[in-house]
């Protein structure tokens, strides 16, 4: 029984991780909102414990990608140092501050799909070009630079323009 279940996990967590394709990786938004999430209750850890183990893995073998998670931690603390205060009962900051954030969500989500699972997502992974890491600004400019989605549209659609930073996979294989 434990053997065909790892085997079913295993399969799933391929699937899962993709990043090629014709739908969102559900798995990255969702880890992103969740680290959002938390920032939003707790300062105390800007970067989570499974995203900071992703870039340990990251750098085993791309010893260039060492400055993301130090400037990453930094903007992060940037971000939220130009939120207003809020009051008690409200955890969404102003759009843009929140769409930054968010943005930032993303890349320490795409570090936490490393740390779970690596083998799966190494050669597709975002913060890899041509077998070289991206640096910070090429991480976040990867967010920010893909949207093809204006603040009329985005406006309109309440599409919020950190999700176009979310790569897309293929749909699974029904069998």
């Amino acid at each position: 029984m434990t053997a065909v279940h790892d085997g079913i996990r295993k399969q799933a967590l391929r699937t899962k991780s993709s990043h090629s394709g014709k739908r969102p990786d559900w798995g990255l938004i969702g880890t992103a909102i969740d680290f959002r999430l938390r920032l939003a209750f707790t300062t105390d850890d800007l970067v989570p414990v499974s995203a900071r183990r992703g870039h340990t893995a990251l750098t085993r073998n791309h010893p260039e990608a060492a400055a993301l998670l130090g400037e990453l931690t930094a903007a992060i603390a940037a971000t939220l140092a130009e939120a207003p205060p809020q009051p008690a009962d409200r955890i969404e900051l102003p759009e843009s501050i929140e769409n930054d954030l968010l943005r930032l969500c993303v890349v320490a989500g795409q570090l936490d799909q490393l740390y779970r699972s690596y083998p799966h997502v190494i050669d597709k992974t975002p913060l890899l070009d041509g077998g070289r890491a991206v640096t910070f600004d090429q991480a976040v400019h990867r967010c920010r630079g893909s949207s093809s989605i204006n603040s009329t549209t985005r406006s309109a659609s309440r599409t919020p323009d950190w999700a176009s930073c979310v790569p897309v996979r293929a749909p699974r294989a029904r069998g």
